[in-house]
């Protein structure tokens, strides 16, 4: 029994510890923590607002479109699941809107788009307003047949989709005036032949054409009788003359935009007969050059109408008569060559007016008269030849008035009296050609100050005579001819120093005054 008790003992001791070991101490009466309460479910989402992106659009072609997109959020700015949106536009002349969102342009102007969801609503603005993209003109392109005949050209701006922009402001402009013309309202009117571009411009856009202007040219009835006038056939080259080409492609004929004869070169081509007074009619004729050909007749007075003409040659064939006055209308020129021919009569005074002339030649020919004093308005002239005629009378003192001359010859005429002391005033002469005439007395020393001159051309003057002036040896010549004259070289050693120093010499020493004649 004993034994039955002491095991009762040890198990109820274990027990006893293990309760002390497991409960680490504490005491049996502390209560066992509790397992805390979840949290309360978080409030239903409420829509508050909608977003739209973009929040605005400008469009600038009628077409063009843009995608709006809306979402709705609720309180917290979270996107609200499965919420409707429906979409409206405030002015459908203006944008309309698909119920996907996609607006398109319809016309210019401003357009408020309103995004529905319930109650919600949201708008953002959308504007239209047409930017130019292209120019369309029309016709595409344009021939003109005559000279002042028009074209009317339109140009339509249209934007990048091809809509016409309206109340687009257009400028036209010409590239080459002297072709074509073009007015504000894009009237073309034709100028001259050729071919130019009129373009059309609205701000940076811009669109161009090319008008064509093949008018016939004016001058052709004159050049067909020149043509007939100055035997055509027989020409040594007479291409295209006649022909439908341009009469620029004429042979020897230079023309403007317009078609007008500017030159007209026909030197050394076998022309005969006789210049037609039609030549008149060639006013926009600049330079004429029939010299070299075997043309006769006189020159027709028509050849005042050439007001543009700045050079004329017509030396070297076999025209007669005078000088038409009516050269001295043309104020334009520069050259007048008219030399070996058979002209006659006197120098016309008119050639006086001739202010732009630089070269007066008229040599080889029959002229008579006197030298005009009114060609002492030619102050631009450095050559006047007139050479090789019968001009009678003194030296006019008031060519020392021409003080650009460079070249004076006056040789083999009937020239009296003496040398005016005033042609020493021609400082840039260079080549002075008095020969041939019948010049009386001594050399002014005057022509001593004349320190360029290279060529002195005294010789066939019987009636010239005494010693060279002192202040010949300034001069620096290269020729000198005295022959058939009663001039001198005196004999003083200045003087055989400046002879020995040109090279081409005819001239006789005065005798020395210390031996006494017999």
């Amino acid at each position: 029994m004993r034994s039955i008790s002491l095991y009762r003992i040890s198990i109820l001791c274990c027990l006893a510890l293990f309760a002390l070991t497991t409960c680490g101490g504490d005491s049996s009466t502390n209560p066992t923590p509790s397992t805390p309460s979840p949290p309360p479910p978080p409030p239903a989402p409420v829509p508050t607002r909608i977003e739209i992106i973009p929040s605005s659009a400008r469009l600038n072609a009628i077409g063009q479109t843009v995608q709006l997109a809306a979402t709705v959020l609720d309180q917290n700015g979270s996107a609200v699941a499965g919420a409707s949106v429906t979409w409206k536009s405030g002015t459908l002349d203006v944008a309309t809107i698909t119920d996907l969102g996609l607006v398109t342009a319809v016309g210019n102007g401003a357009s408020v788009i309103t995004a529905q969801s319930g109650s919600l609503s949201s708008t953002v603005n959308v504007t239209v307003s047409q930017t130019p993209g292209r120019i369309v003109i029309e016709p595409p392109l344009a021939e003109l047949k005559t000279i002042g005949e028009t074209v009317q050209l339109t140009a339509t701006v249209q934007d990048r989709n091809q809509h016409p922009v309206s109340g687009a402001e257009v400028t036209w402009r010409s590239g080459d005036a002297e072709v074509a013309s073009v007015s504000d309202q894009g009237l073309v009117t034709a100028v001259g032949n050729g071919t130019v571009r009129i373009t059309a411009r609205t701000g940076s856009v811009s669109a161009s054409i090319d008008v064509k202007v093949m008018a016939p040219s004016l001058d052709r009835p004159a050049l067909a009788r020149i043509f007939e006038e100055t035997d055509g056939p027989e020409w040594t080259d007479n291409t295209n003359w006649l022909t439908d080409a341009p009469v620029g492609e004429w042979y020897g004929i230079t023309a403007d935009s317009k078609g007008r004869v500017v030159t007209l070169n026909l030197f050394d081509n076998n022309l005969g007969g006789s210049i037609p007074m039609e030549l008149g009619l060639l006013t926009y004729l600049e330079e004429l050059n029939l010299g070299s050909n075997r043309i006769s007749g006189e020159i027709p007075a028509t050849i005042g109408q050439l007001e543009n003409l700045g050079k004329l040659r017509l030396g070297n064939n076999r025209l007669s008569g005078g000088i038409p006055a009516s050269i001295g209308q043309l104020t334009n020129l520069t050259e007048l060559l008219i030399t070996w021919n058979g002209l006659s009569g006197s120098i016309p005074a008119e050639l006086g007016q001739l202010i732009n002339l630089e070269w007066l030649a008229l040599y080889r020919n029959q002229l008579s008269g006197e030298i005009p004093v009114e060609l002492d308005g030619l102050t631009r002239l450095w050559r006047l030849e007139i050479s090789d005629n019968r001009i009678s009378g003194e030296i006019p003192a008031t060519l020392s008035r021409l003080t650009n001359l460079e070249i004076l010859d006056l040789a083999n005429n009937r020239l009296a009296g003496a040398i005016p002391a005033a042609l020493g005033r021609l400082t840039r002469l260079e080549v002075l050609a008095l020969y041939q005439n019948q010049l009386t007395g001594a050399l002014p020393a005057e022509l001593g100050n004349l320190t360029i001159l290279r060529e002195l051309h005294l010789h066939e003057n019987e009636s010239l005579s005494g010693p060279l002036p002192d202040t010949f040896t300034n001069l620096e010549l290269q020729f000198l001819n005295l022959g058939e004259t009663d001039l001198c070289v005196p004999a003083s050693s200045e003087f055989q120093t400046w002879i020995e120093g040109i090279d081409n010499v005819i001239a006789t020493p005065c005798p020395d005054p210390e031996i006494e004649t017999p």
